[in-house]
């Protein structure tokens, strides 16, 4: 599969203010802000830059938040990869 945005995205993950980083953040707050998270963009965003936590945030949404990172990032990584069972469980598990 021959797909140069994805390679450029995957090349920049590791870059502040990226476009991999921008779409991280937007992703993950929309997604969890329908799962009911309480965290407003600027916490999200230290939590995931810093892994500081500001506001009143209970430990289920600090994880969930923490969690969801974990699997956009294991997401994006394997997006080359044929999915197959083993991949899921993995997810599931949080390994």
């Amino acid at each position: 599969m021959n797909n140069t945005f994805l390679d450029k995205l995957l090349e920049i993950k590791e870059l502040k203010n990226s476009l991999y980083s921008v779409l991280k953040h937007h992703f993950l707050y929309q997604s969890n802000k329908i799962e009911g998270s309480t965290f407003a963009t600027e916490e999200l965003a230290l939590l995931l830059d810093k892994n500081v936590v500001t506001g009143r945030h209970t430990l289920d949404d600090v994880q969930e938040t923490v969690n969801s990172s974990y699997v956009f990032d294991a997401i994006i990584d394997s997006l080359k990869e044929k999915i197959i069972h083993s991949f899921l469980s993995n997810l599931t598990l949080g390994s």
